[in-house]
């Protein structure tokens, strides 16, 4: 649940002491939450204590919830209030929230969004965003918020150099390993290409492997990784 993901995010900045309890309708059927109680509507209501919504503000069931507050004369925070009031830096507080986020709801994004597909809507022939890229001086690139890296394919072989930002250092790291994993894929090609026996009409397999290795090294030399 969100409440759920709002409570770990909590947690992870060593707050985790802050919420006293959960407030769910379906409480007895879901018990503990993060270690915390959940409580019912009537049972949080007597600890009066603030409460945080933790459903998204796009989804009505916010609306109905805040509203029912209200009504109740409750207390209500966001987490930004309760952010500013607890003393953290809201700079490094809407980082660290973006990058929890991130990692733990993002799942689904990047499965579409790396696909071939959704690609293809960004570099496929004719788009707008293809033809006002091919206008821009490469010599040095540095790509914003480049997520895992599915975008430098496609034009790292025109670029000078390359730089990756993103909120996450993890995303960067998994682009490189996806590099180190191609280089020794294709080392151990290269050996078994001169190690076994080869045919004439296969040398130019062996030749096509050796330039496939090349220019991966090519890529992971021209490749710097920075931390957004």
């Amino acid at each position: 649940t969100f409440g759920k993901g709002v409570g770990g995010f909590i947690d992870s900045l060593g707050k985790g002491d802050d919420i006293a309890a959960y407030c769910d309708k379906r409480a007895k059927e879901i018990g503990v939450l993060n270690d915390k109680a959940v409580l019912s509507y009537e049972e949080a209501s007597r600890l009066g204590l603030p409460f945080i919504i933790a459903v998204s503000r796009r989804y009505k069931r916010y609306a109905e919830i805040k509203e029912l507050l209200e009504k109740d004369h409750q207390v209500i925070m966001d987490l930004n209030d309760w952010a500013r009031e607890t003393g953290l830096d809201m700079v490094e507080f809407n980082r660290q929230y973006c990058a929890y986020f991130h990692v733990t709801e993002m799942d689904d994004y990047f499965h579409e969004a790396e696909s071939t597909e959704s690609i293809q809507k960004f570099w496929g022939g004719g788009t707008i965003f293809c033809q006002r890229f091919q206008q821009l001086d490469l010599t040095n690139v540095v790509e914003l918020a480049c997520g895992r890296g599915r975008h430098v394919p496609m034009y790292i072989g025109k670029a000078g150099g390359v730089t990756l930002v993103d909120i996450l250092q993890k995303n960067i790291d998994k682009y490189i390993k996806v590099i180190y994993q191609n280089i020794i894929l294709f080392l151990i090609l290269i050996i078994l290409a001169f190690i076994l026996p080869i045919k004439n009409d296969n040398k130019l397999l062996s030749i096509v492997v050796i330039l496939v290795y090349t220019f991966i090294t090519f890529i992971y030399i021209k490749l710097q990784k920075r931390k957004g």
